[in-house]
Order: structure tokens, then C-alpha cells, then sequence
């Protein structure tokens, strides 16, 4: 599956939560993916794993998951509120 105008969200805790324990999500517009039309936009379950292929970096989410993020593909007001958004997600943000 692919992720379109992709971007990482958290969760939303009103309390004070311990870094290691914030858990994150991709939002974005899914292709191929068997239980929603193309275009659709979703919210993935927490990301436990993201792994550099090349051309692309596939992220593994929580409930097994494999989606498929392309530099081209970030969300236009992510890349310009944080530059260079593609390079900056490593597993080491996120977990």
C-alpha cells in the first residue's frame, strides 16, 4: 500500500506522557489498500517499525500494516513547516 500526501501525527494526551511512551501514526491519502477506494484518506495505527528500501522508506504499523512512503508524496505543509520531512523520519523519532 502506498501513502499519499503523507505526514506523522501523535496521539493527544492532555496529561503529561513520558517520550517513550507517545506512540505515532501516518495520515495520508491510501492506494491499495483492500478495504478502502484509492484517495481515501486514513489514519494508520501506531508505526513500530520503518525501514529504508532505496527508493523508498516502508513503514510497518501495529496492527501489520506495510505502507510505502515516497519523498514525493509528503504532505505540502509538512515539508514547509519542517524541511526536509522524508529525511528526518527514522525509527529513532518515532519510538
Amino acid at each position: 500500500m502506498r501513502l499519499k500526501n503523507w505526514s506523522v501525527t501523535s496521539d493527544v494526551n492532555p496529561n503529561f506522557v513520558a517520550p517513550e511512551m507517545m506512540h505515532f501514526h501516518l495520515q495520508g491519502d491510501v492506494y491499495g489498500h483492500p478495504r478502502f477506494e484509492d484517495g481515501d484518506p486514513v489514519t494508520t495505527s501506531r508505526i513500530i517499525e520503518i525501514n529504508d528500501k532505496g527508493d523508498y522508506k516502508e513503514a510497518i504499523t501495529r496492527s501489520g500494516s506495510v505502507y510505502e512512503l515516497h519523498k514525493e508524496d509528503v504532505d505540502v505543509d509538512a515539508e514547509k513547516e519542517y524541511p526536509n520531512y522524508y529525511e528526518r523520519l527514522k525509527l529513532e523519532y518515532i519510538n
